[in-house]
């Protein structure tokens, strides 16, 4: 729903008087219990929170240009440690906006066109994929499947499901409907989508995704805490996962769905990946909006939408969020923006339950309740 273009600077006064009252991080412990206490009860009255079932929750709230973090239950069980900012959690298809991101640095560089086709940058056995576009990736418009075919035949380990498959073996087995050129695909979320721009933003620059997604996105932005591959050096920061038992599982070792699944990341890295999309980008040649420009509907509710990396859900008579989820084993993580009012919440746990109910309540929480509110 379009807005009156004097309406976000309304809202950013009555968030001044809010900030006020919670401002920034480090000196601040007075506003900051404040702004717990009510955390808390969203986290233990609203959402009802079982940390049986969620062990360890990491969250991140965005006021304008504070960030306040808080953190419950236990990174891991059996050495008793608390979560904290530097907690590293697998990050399931969240690395998908990472990957987006990366494709619009490629595109503003020159290096490819959005509406360019996927064999014009890479080289697949399927005819099927003559007329794919880059763009029907990003918005899982591709036709492609959910699943790989054959996928529980290949799966060696339950708990790393996409771990038998190298970049070679998707390529070699990727299939898709024939596609006519000019005719959108319905939309179907597919982490094949992302599995295969990895690949051709890989093939396209004669780099590994790990080394590309470096060079272009994590470095230039300070990322030091993000990775792919599991590292030695940040041992004793993962958080451990937990599955439905509440057994331990092991991290995701990914090589052709890195760029769908892969990441491990922290608070500390996400809040500043997140600043991209509610302040003016520090990225060249990159700007949030065009990731989300002309969303298209999805089939997944009346007002959710999807553009390029991120979601859309339209309110009523609020403005829109873009958020996305993510999902390993034992991992869970949430992020959630409204970029109108510079609002936005992120929720990593070490849990396969999924957090969404209390990332939403939070973000309404931060956004009274969707009301918009007048001068004052």
């Amino acid at each position: 729903m379009p807005v009156e273009n004097n309406e976000p600077m309304s809202f950013l006064r009555t968030l001044l008087a809010f900030s006020l009252l919670f401002q920034g991080q480090g000196g601040h412990s007075q506003s900051s219990q404040s702004l717990k206490q009510e955390v808390d009860k969203v986290l233990y009255l609203d959402s009802k929170v079982d940390f049986e079932r969620s062990p360890g929750i990491s969250i991140a709230l965005f006021i304008g240009d504070s960030t306040y973090t808080f953190h419950y239950g236990r990174a891991d069980r059996a050495a008793a440690t608390a979560p904290t900012d530097t907690t590293l959690y697998e990050l399931g298809e969240v690395t998908q906006l990472f990957t987006a991101v990366l494709i619009h640095r490629l595109a503003g560089q020159g290096l490819l066109e959005l509406e360019g086709v996927v064999e014009k940058y890479l080289s697949v056995p399927d005819s099927s994929l003559a007329h794919l576009s880059v763009r029907q990736c990003l918005r899982h418009r591709s036709g492609l499947p959910r699943l790989p075919e054959g996928f529980g035949e290949r799966i060696v380990d339950p708990d790393n499901p996409y771990g038998n498959y190298s970049t070679q073996t998707f390529l070699t087995q990727l299939t898709a409907p024939v596609l006519h050129s000019g005719e959108p695909a319905t939309y179907r979320f597919s982490n094949l989508n992302y599995a295969l721009l990895g690949a051709l933003a890989a093939q396209r620059q004669g780099q590994t995704y790990d080394r590309l997604l470096r060079d272009q996105v994590l470095d230039p932005l300070g990322l030091s805490w993000t990775h792919l591959q599991e590292d030695s050096a940040f041992l004793r920061f993962y958080a451990a996962g937990y599955d439905k038992s509440g057994k331990q599982t092991a991290r995701w070792q990914l090589e052709a769905f890195e760029p769908a699944l892969g990441l491990r990341s922290n608070l500390l890295d996400l809040i500043r990946f997140c600043r991209l999309f509610l302040q003016q980008s520090p990225l060249a040649g990159f700007t949030a909006e065009e990731m989300m420009e002309d969303p298209q509907p999805t089939n997944v509710e009346k007002n959710f939408y999807v553009g390029d990396g991120w979601h859309l859900r339209r309110l009523k008579k609020y403005y829109p969020v873009w958020l996305h989820t993510g999902a390993t084993s034992g991992c869970r993580a949430y992020v959630a923006l409204v970029p109108q009012t510079r609002t936005g919440v992120i929720v990593l746990s070490n849990s396969p339950y999924g957090l969404g109910g209390l990332g939403w309540q939070l973000l309404r929480m931060l956004n009274h309740d969707w009301k918009k509110r007048g001068n004052r």
